[in-house]
């Protein structure tokens, strides 16, 4: 529970935004999308790369999957897949 805590918390939190976090801490996602138009093959690989680079920052998280990513105007939604160390498998979905 508290792996998927903090991965919940961490691809909400734009990185470099609050000084309160580390430099690594967040994602990016949101700076890049704000006030930019993309093709919606860019918006997924960049959602995709974006939660990865994120998720991957924790030394517990072995690995990262992103899927099914919806765009739908100005909301995405994606399942993400993350593997632990411990080899617990956790699988959430994200809106933004």
């Amino acid at each position: 529970e508290s792996i998927k805590s903090w991965c919940e918390w961490a691809v909400k939190i734009s990185r470099y935004k609050y000084e309160i976090f580390p430099y690594n801490y967040g994602n990016e996602l949101y700076d890049e999308l704000e006030g930019k138009i993309k093709s919606d093959n860019e918006i997924r690989d960049l959602v995709e790369y974006c939660i990865i680079d994120c998720l991957k920052v924790f030394q517990w998280i072995d690995a990262v999957e992103v899927r099914n990513i919806e765009i739908n105007g100005t909301k995405i939604n994606c399942k993400v897949f993350v593997k632990t160390v411990y080899g617990e498998e956790i699988e959430d979905e994200y809106n933004f």
